[in-house]
């Protein structure tokens, strides 16, 4: 086994100031494979109608297989803004990559339609991917012209649940095609939407413009990664043969909006949802509602009978209501929750506490709703700046008939912020004006129960 020798600095961060650098020296193997096509530097034109495919090739079949890799970047690691394809290839010391293939493959590696980028690549064992590459290439490519013209690719768009009716203009050229000739705009996950595709229709001008919320609709029809950024291919069908107008589709990076649809038998409801990153750099998403859901993952209904959930009180506002959301018991917490999501247990309350009392600007206020939050000199500006709107909503302390909300926005401008928590038996957590300025928080012995709130675990 070859190997070759890399320093490694690592920072040793001091608790005063500066970092102190030390030198060690470790031994990484190497994956002894060689390349052989393409050369080093040479130009791959998707556009050369002779050429239907191009050959990667390399010297050595490895035990267990071999894994091309094909990047952005000549360290060849998928960490943003990098991005790295893996192609296992099996037993072969060879891949036949066909320019529509590879047109949709550097398209996902950032180079726009029609437009000259260079990529790096190597092999590497299937089973040993964390060895080091025994060579490197890069190659220059120019990908397929596009005869899409806006959104052009690789264009970021974000949805905004604030704004669904803002609009996203759509154009491609239409000078060859006979005069009335109608399209659709056709959305999918890959370039030649294999993985499944959306269409909508386009008109006969060449241009139409979608609305936010129709792209929203779009992509809950593709199997996509909510409250992630996903590549979403976009091209145009000719209606009548449903031939596409362009060989190469543009990529749209696209998040969707921040929203989570429920559904629950005949029963949908749409909450909002928000994104909090930690002052450790890890990411959560929260529901940033009160649930209020009436029916169990499978339909069947949660029971005002055997008190299972309660109304919020009537003696506050419809918006109060809404924002309290439903009761639910303490006895079936974790069975209405969604698939993909999860109860907060009490540790992930706290941490979220503390996180908002460490926040330099604002502290504990960007987790509190900015009108439901009893403020006692009005709401600050950095009320609810992280989207959550955590509510005092009181909770249920005795199951049974005489069961009903206490706590709640209270007379006094109390703050009781109680929430069923997974980990919790006979209890529910409380988040208070006190707690938060103590990053805190703490629990009430109940046998009724409260509102639900929810984090994403992914699916």
């Amino acid at each position: 086994m070859k190997y070759f020798r890399m320093l490694v600095l690592l920072g040793v961060i001091s608790s005063l100031t500066a970092c102190q650098k030390e030198e060690y020296e470790t031994e990484i193997p190497e994956s002894g494979i060689s390349l052989l096509l393409p050369a080093e530097g040479d130009m791959l034109d998707l556009n050369k109608e002779e050429i239907s495919s191009y050959t990667f090739s390399w010297d050595k079949i490895c035990e267990g297989g071999n894994t091309l890799i094909i990047s952005d970047s000549p360290v060849l690691k998928d960490l943003p803004p990098l991005q790295t394809v893996a192609i296992e290839v099996g037993d072969k010391a060879s891949y036949d990559m066909t320019v529509m293939e590879a047109d949709a493959c550097f398209a996902g590696l950032g180079i726009g339609g029609g437009k000259t980028g260079t990529l790096y690549w190597t092999v590497k064992p299937t089973d040993k991917l964390s060895v080091a590459a025994t060579e490197i290439r890069s190659f220059t490519t120019k990908r397929i012209q596009t005869e899409l013209v806006t959104p052009e690719d690789q264009t970021a768009i974000t949805l905004n649940v604030d704004t669904p009716d803002e609009e996203i203009f759509f154009s491609w050229k239409v000078d060859e095609d006979p005069e009335g000739t109608e399209y659709q705009l056709c959305f999918g996950l890959d370039g030649q939407m294999a993985q499944g595709k959306v269409v909508t229709d386009a008109g006969d001008t060449g241009e139409c413009s979608l609305t936010h919320q129709q792209l929203q609709d779009i992509l809950e029809q593709l199997p996509f990664k909510p409250y992630v950024q996903n590549n979403i291919y976009w091209n145009v069908i000719k209606k009548a043969d449903g031939s596409m107008v362009s060989r190469s589709s543009h990529i749209i990076k696209m998040e969707g909006m921040l929203i989570f649809t429920d559904v629950r038998g005949d029963e949908k409801i749409t909450y909002r949802v928000t994104k909090i990153k930690y002052s450790y750099g890890e990411e959560f998403i929260w529901l940033a509602e009160n649930l209020r859901a009436t029916k169990y993952p499978d339909g069947s209904d949660i029971s005002f009978s055997s008190y299972e959930r309660w109304n919020a009180p009537t003696d506050v506002s419809e918006g109060h209501q809404r924002a309290y959301g439903y009761y639910y018991s303490v006895n079936i917490g974790n069975k209405v929750v969604p698939e993909g999501w999860k109860l907060p247990s009490r540790e992930d309350y706290f941490n979220l506490v503390s996180e908002a009392k460490a926040c330099v600007n604002g502290g504990a206020d960007v987790i509190k709703h900015p009108i439901f939050w009893n403020w006692n000199s009005g709401a600050t500006e950095y009320a609810n700046a992280w989207g959550l709107g955590l509510v005092p909503n009181g909770y249920v302390q005795w199951a049974g008939a005489d069961g009903k909300p206490v706590n709640y926005n209270g007379a006094a401008g109390d703050n009781n912020c109680y929430l069923l928590a997974g980990d919790l038996q006979n209890k529910v957590l409380l988040i208070s004006d006190w707690g938060c300025s103590q990053g805190e928080v703490y629990e009430v012995e109940a046998w009724g129960g409260a509102p639900v709130r929810l984090i994403y675990v992914g699916k």
